[in-house]
């Protein structure tokens, strides 16, 4: 499998230390990372960067498409942007967040290409559910 991380060997991007780490975590992570839980994950490796660091980081590795930024419950959270793609349920007590796979993406835009017209390319989607997982319903 390639990693992101040899496709930022690019002229536009450079690959410094803490970029490299923050893909590695996002890559070793199941799913979705906010900058709390990626701060935690870059300590753990005695890696500290200050938050503007983190915060600039994120926004040129979106920038260059080697990362996505999800809004979730006003939470944002990232993820390696691949070719695997999937959709995520979300517990509204705890905040678990889980994938899933059911993408039926381009029957979907065919079905809708009266509505969407105005648009040459459909680069991204996202689709989550939102409800209460099993361990906070026991509670």
């Amino acid at each position: 499998m390639i990693t992101k991380i040899q496709t930022i060997k690019s002229p536009t991007i450079r690959q410094t230390k803490i970029r490299k780490a923050i893909i590695n975590a996002l890559i070793s992570s199941n799913c979705l990372l906010n900058k709390n839980q990626l701060l935690e994950k870059l300590k753990s490796q005695k890696i500290k960067p200050d938050r503007s660091t983190i915060y600039r980081e994120l926004k040129s590795l979106e920038n260059n498409n080697i990362i996505l930024k999800n809004n979730i419950l006003g939470t944002d959270y990232y993820e390696i942007l691949d070719k695997h793609h999937h959709h995520h349920i979300v517990c509204l007590k705890c905040n678990k967040i889980k994938s899933f796979d059911i993408c039926k993406y381009k029957s979907i835009i065919n079905k809708l290409k009266d509505q969407i017209q105005d648009f040459a390319i459909i680069k991204n989607h996202s689709f989550e559910l939102f409800g209460i997982c099993n361990s906070c319903n026991k509670k």
